[in-house]
């Protein structure tokens, strides 16, 4: 059954990273704002989900739908390294530079922030 939970949050992560790609508001030149947006906002999910787990336990469908499935269907490395790669080839070494080191700060902190809320 844990496939399942997989399966069906994978695909509300993809269809709601789908949406936010198409509202394309987070726009700022060549700067992908929208995939950094994507990215952090999944990582306070996943330090919530974690904290949530930390406090209460993981039940059998919990972590599956809303670690897994929607952090995972939503969050995208590759569309980060696929942008990279765009910023580099375009001679745009000073973003692609800032988007590395903001996305892993920032996702990375967001994260920490939201798995050590008070218990």
């Amino acid at each position: 059954m844990t496939w399942f939970w997989v399966f069906l949050g994978g695909g509300i992560g993809s269809l709601l990273r789908f949406g936010i790609g198409k509202i394309s508001i987070l726009k700022f030149g060549n700067f992908p704002l929208t995939t950094l947006f994507a990215n952090v906002l999944a990582s306070v999910c996943l330090g919530f989900i974690f904290w949530m787990s930390a406090k209460y336990g993981k039940y059998e469908w919990y972590w599956p739908f809303f670690a897994i499935g929607i952090c995972g269907g939503f969050s995208t490395f590759s569309t980060f390294s696929m942008e990279n790669v765009q910023l580099l080839q375009s001679g745009n070494y000073m973003f692609a530079i800032i988007n590395v080191l903001a996305s892993v700060v920032l996702t990375g902190l967001a994260f920490y922030l939201f798995a050590k809320l008070p218990q």
